[in-house]
C-alpha cells in the first residue's frame, strides 16, 4: 500500500510539472527584445495577481499575445486606423491615456519606434476586444 501511495505521489507530480505554465515564445521575445516593456506587462500581472505567480505567467502571456495581435492589425489594410487608436486610447490603465497617446505619435512620426509602444500601459488583450467589437459595428450597417 505504502509503496502504491509513493507511486501515486510520484505521478502527480510529474503530472502537476507537465502543466505547470512557462512563458510562451512570443513573451520571452518581447523580455528579450523590449524589456521594459515586458516588465510594464509584469508589473501589471503582478498588480492584478499578487503571489498567484501561475495566474500571473498566465497574464503575461495573453497580454503578449494580445501586443502582437494588435500591431498585426494595424498594419492591416482590412482594418481601420482610426477605430484602432480609439481602441487604445479607451483601453489606457490608470489615466495613462495621454502618456500612451504621445507613444504613438512619437513611433508614427519617427521620432520613437513601434518597440517603444511596448511600454504602453494599455490592456492589450482588451484592446483588441474593443477594436473587433468595433469594427464589427461599423461593418454591421
Amino acid at each position: 500500500m505504502r509503496k502504491m501511495s509513493l507511486i501515486i505521489t510520484i505521478m502527480v507530480f510529474i503530472a502537476a510539472s507537465i502543466a505547470a505554465e512557462g512563458l510562451t515564445t512570443e513573451a520571452l521575445v518581447l523580455k528579450e527584445s523590449y524589456p521594459q516593456g515586458y516588465q510594464v506587462i509584469v508589473g501589471h500581472a503582478e498588480d492584478k495577481w499578487g503571489s498567484d505567480y501561475s495566474m500571473v505567467v498566465y497574464q503575461i502571456n495573453k497580454q503578449v499575445k494580445a501586443f502582437a495581435q494588435c500591431f498585426d492589425k494595424f498594419g492591416n489594410p482590412n482594418g481601420d486606423t482610426n477605430l484602432w487608436v480609439i481602441a487604445y486610447y479607451r483601453c489606457s490603465i490608470d489615466g495613462t491615456a495621454s502618456d500612451n497617446l504621445d507613444l504613438l505619435i512619437a513611433a508614427l512620426d519617427g521620432n520613437g519606434s513601434i518597440g517603444d509602444l511596448s511600454t504602453a500601459n494599455v490592456n492589450w488583450e482588451m484592446m483588441i476586444f474593443e477594436y473587433e467589437k468595433a469594427l464589427a459595428a461599423r461593418s454591421a450597417y
